[in-house]
């Protein structure tokens, strides 16, 4: 029986995984660089949603048994399914296959060419992306390091400290459930201000800030609090907005550091392979237990800590966000902005093999700008694609 539903949350990891990385860029491309960073970060509080769901379902049906929390599950997934059918590609992405059928079509071999139509995994590790794709990668660890052992963990370390309050058993069910509820309802509002935040003061300094905010709120939860009251439901909304609301930089952070022929396959990269690495992290949590003399909460405070790593990974990598417009007096009558890393690329396409001129934009036709001989250019919003 046990290998029967280890075999079937792969399964569900396998389709809820796939859907998650595809969503991120598809958003990323769709909207425009204004209020990108806000609504993806309102997108990401579906994670801290779910679980605070899933508190309220076990609350409500989990006397029932765990089939009935699980088959609760298959709401979403059903809704899933009636969204996909009224979604449509970006124009960016349409742009990028464009360019792929037209060099097929032409035959043309060109170095950029060549580069472009590179096996696009093989793409992550150029010159051009690797340097990114090692930031990408060191960030999904220290998110995940730092969630994974309190997502397992937490409701037995709220039943633990409820004890000492003196409750056990079923009196203890509405104390775990009302606890999760509560680290999970910080976690939506973590995500939300993520977008914000990451808006005013930058994405990096945002990504330091919640990761300063997690070691800090877990170490006091775990290592400082005796009992479960009176400041355990003040801490776990504090804890889970810090903790859950970094994810947003797997929404925001990542798909900017890189371009759109190569965006889908980097962030699913970046995070797959760190949930990889990271899937081992609960066992060898778990035998950690002994060499903390059974305390599960000195593990789960110790395995957070590795969000440092998240700090790590914003000091090498680069800022992604486009500074305000900058006044047009302080640039001696141009007006706009001074954007760095660019937040324009240029795709242009050959008149002759593009006889319906697209302006790529986020969100928002543009008139093309003059191009080299027999090419139109199209400013776009990510890294610079060219076609000869």
């Amino acid at each position: 029986m046990s290998w029967e539903f280890g075999a079937y949350r792969f399964l569900a990891g396998l389709g809820t995984g796939a859907e998650l990385m595809v969503g991120i860029p598809l958003l990323a491309e769709t909207l425009g660089e204004t209020h990108r960073a806000k609504i993806a970060g309102v997108m990401m509080t579906g994670g801290a949603l779910g679980t605070f769901l899933g508190a309220l379902a076990y609350g409500l049906v989990g006397s029932y048994g765990w089939r009935m929390v699980f088959f609760i599950g298959l709401v979403p997934a059903l809704l899933l399914a009636v969204i996909r059918r009224r979604m449509i590609e970006p124009d960016r992405f349409e742009a990028v296959r464009d360019r792929r059928r037209t060099i097929v079509a032409t035959q043309r071999t060109a170095t950029d060419d060549r580069e472009f139509m590179r096996f696009v995994p093989m793409q992550l590790f150029t010159r051009e992306h690797r340097y990114n794709t090692m930031v990408g990668m060191l960030f999904g660890l220290g998110t995940l390091l730092a969630i994974w052992t309190t997502n397992i963990w937490l409701p037995t370390i709220l039943s633990l400290m409820v004890q000492k309050n003196g409750y056990v058993g079923a009196a203890a069910v509405p104390f775990v459930s009302r606890g999760i509820m509560l680290w999970s309802f910080g976690g939506v509002l973590g995500y939300i201000v993520f977008g914000f935040t990451a808006d005013a003061i930058g994405r990096r300094g945002t990504i330091v800030v919640y990761s300063v905010g997690t070691i800090a709120a877990s170490l006091t939860l775990y290592l400082g609090l005796p009992t479960y009251q009176p400041w355990y439901p003040v801490l776990l909304p504090l804890f889970g907005f810090f903790v859950f609301g970094v994810f947003s930089g797997f929404a925001i952070y990542l798909p900017e550091l890189f371009p759109t022929q190569v965006r889908a396959t980097a962030v699913g990269f970046c995070t797959g392979s760190a949930r990889i690495v990271t899937s081992f992290g609960p066992l060898v949590a778990g035998l950690m237990v002994g060499a903390f003399g059974g305390s599960f909460n000195k593990v789960a405070a110790f395995m957070t800590c590795f969000a440092t790593l998240n700090i790590l990974a914003v000091i090498l990598g680069r800022e992604t966000r486009r500074p305000a417009p900058i006044a047009r007096e302080a640039r001696g009558g141009q007006g706009g902005c001074r954007p760095w890393p660019p937040a324009t690329d240029v795709v242009t396409v050959p008149a002759r093999d593009q006889p319906r001129k697209r302006a790529i934009a986020a969100g928002s036709k543009l008139k093309p700008q003059p191009g080299r001989s027999g090419t139109t250019a199209f400013p776009s919003a990510s890294s610079s694609i060219r076609s000869r």
